[in-house]
């Protein structure tokens, strides 16, 4: 690090990110991933095209170009191209429509093109990149079927991609991806530190207008996007940061870090990092895959709790995590946003429901709204899933690890969709369940949050009044005022943990008519008080919508 530092300091960086000295400098990131990174070399070369591409063309000294619309079915190999990952924001860039396709066949006019685009072409064209592929003018945005179709290809073109821009810091096409700066704010500066030797000097830098918030990664398209190319090279106001399966680096971090502290505010760590017993990594899909077929090849089951279906459970539980809490501008696009990533799980794990994986079931009931929520005001997912809600979802509660057991078996699970594409919206959904289903009734926790509330259980306890130190704590899935919701729940364990004292799992129910109910929430009682209680009781089949 020391190095890449001092030969900031010794040379400077420039007064704009879209300086030849910096675009030179992404370009020798590809070139060395693409020539000597063993991990990435899988991306070299793309086996196959999308649809349509952008053809750049060359650029005269007028600023025109020769840019226009390509369908590259009898396109050779060897012709890699880049993708774009922006916002669109509230401004409407030009788009692709049944009405000019012909037309952009033709031509397209560099200049007719929004601020953030033209930066992307000219980063394409440095990086020696022929071809790119930016989803409005890729897909034909007034032809649902055609769109429907490009979504469900998502995963092959940023997958097969040479390298992904992202255009971090814009929050609509008018911003751009290469901006002025100072670099006086980002250049570190060498300070004397009293026992510290001439070989080991102490940098000071500003971390923060080095790391600003980036815009772009609130966006839930994004993230698979970004999880799916094999490289990307983020934009941001202050710098250039380059990610791909053996490279972390930045401007002022010319060769990356070898330890973690490198993703102390960089654009991937801000939702991709996940730590395991060999260290810390940027998720990605390559990660994904290659934990998932090592398990595959050494017959590994995905469906028995080992710490090898935990190691794939947990790389899921990380991607539902990241994209809860990023927003969607078509909140009907909460399922095929994610396509992408869930078409390579599904390889390995097979039947995907609304959300969750039919080999993971009941574990997976178990996700957890880690804030104030609400759910849609139209139908979009059954309440058992997480897609139910507006809110960051986190699996704090539930694991594939051999210490967890289920306590709950699930009879059947039904779920429709408008069309044949799993990926799409879902219409309706059921699931049956045969456990131990208790009534039970809450009372609000003084001083604490609207989330964290008491269970007390009459078919549990011999008498309605428990003792609060005994009672099951509910974490009710959405906020809603305390005269709206009704006292009376039901609870039925989904799983148990064993760490010392066994805690026990399970949903939170609300009654919609003899046999069906409705997810409310969660329940966890960690002293396992509860546990000998339910073993008195029947199990029986209830069906939750």
């Amino acid at each position: 690090m020391a190095d890449d530092i001092n030969s900031v300091i010794e040379h400077g960086l420039s007064d704009h990110t879209g300086s030849i000295q910096t675009l030179e400098l992404a370009a020798r990131w590809l070139n060395e991933c693409i020539q000597k990174h063993n991990r990435c070399a899988a991306a070299r070369e793309a086996p196959s095209y999308p649809t349509r591409l952008l053809f750049l063309g060359d650029e005269d000294e007028s600023g025109n170009s020769q840019m226009k619309l390509h369908c590259p079915e009898d396109l050779e190999p060897g012709h890699p191209y880049a993708t774009l990952s922006h916002c669109w924001g509230t401004t409407k860039p030009l788009q692709l429509l049944t009405c000019n396709l012909d037309a952009l066949r033709k031509d397209i006019p560099l200049r007719s093109l929004p601020k953030t685009f033209q930066d992307a072409v000219r980063i394409a064209r440095h990086l020696d990149l022929t071809y790119i592929w930016i989803d409005s003018l890729c897909i034909v945005q007034d032809s649902r079927e055609d769109w429907e179709r490009e979504a469900a290809r998502m995963e092959a073109v940023y997958r097969n991609s040479a390298c992904n821009i992202a255009a971090a810091d814009a929050s609509n096409g008018t911003e751009g991806c290469l901006y002025p700066r100072n670099p006086r704010w980002i250049v570190p500066v060498k300070i004397p530190v009293r026992g510290t030797s001439r070989r080991s000097p102490k940098y000071l830098a500003n971390q923060t207008n080095l790391f600003s918030s980036h815009t772009l990664y609130s966006r839930g398209w994004v993230l698979q996007e970004l999880l799916l190319a094999p490289r990307t090279l983020n934009c941001g106001k202050a710098q250039l940061f380059w990610d791909c399966q053996e490279l972390h680096a930045s401007e002022i971090l010319l060769e990356g870090r070898s330890d973690s502290s490198w993703s102390n505010g960089h654009p991937a760590s801000r939702f991709l990092r996940y730590s395991s017993k060999t260290g810390e990594h940027v998720l990605s899909a390559s990660l994904i895959e290659e934990t998932l077929t090592a398990s595959f090849l050494a017959g590994h089951s995905f469906a028995v709790p080992t710490i090898h279906a935990n190691e794939a459970f947990s790389h899921w539980a990380s991607v539902v995590g990241a994209y809860t809490a990023m927003n969607l501008t078509k909140p009907d696009d909460k399922f095929v946003a994610l396509s992408g990533i869930v078409s390579i799980f599904r390889r390995y794990l097979g039947e995907y429901l609304a959300g969750l994986w039919r080999i993971w079931l009941p574990c997976e009931l178990l996700w957890c709204t880690s804030e104030p929520a609400s759910r849609p005001d139209t139908y979009r997912a059954p309440s058992w899933s997480w897609a139910s809600t507006n809110s960051r979802v986190t699996y704090a509660f539930c694991s594939m690890s051999a210490r967890y057991a289920f306590l709950a078996d699930v009879i059947d699970v039904c779920v429709t969709y408008d069309n044949h594409h799993k990926s799409s919206l879902v219409t309706g959904a059921e699931l049956r369940l045969k456990g131990k289903l208790a009534r039970a009734s809450w009372s609000r926790i003084p001083g604490r949050e609207y989330r964290h509330n008491l269970m007390n259980s009459h078919d549990l306890s011999d008498s309605p009044e428990s003792s609060p130190g005994r009672c099951a704590i509910v974490y009710f899935d959405e906020h809603v005022e305390d005269q709206d919701r009704s006292p009376d729940i039901w609870s039925l364990p989904i799983g148990c943990r064993r760490r010392g004292d066994t805690a026990t799992y399970g949903l939170v129910l609300d009654k919609v008519d003899e046999r069906t109910f409705r997810r409310v929430g969660i329940f966890r009682d960690s002293n396992g008080c509860l546990a000998s209680r339910f073993e008195r009781l029947p199990r029986t089949v209830v069906t939750i919508i």
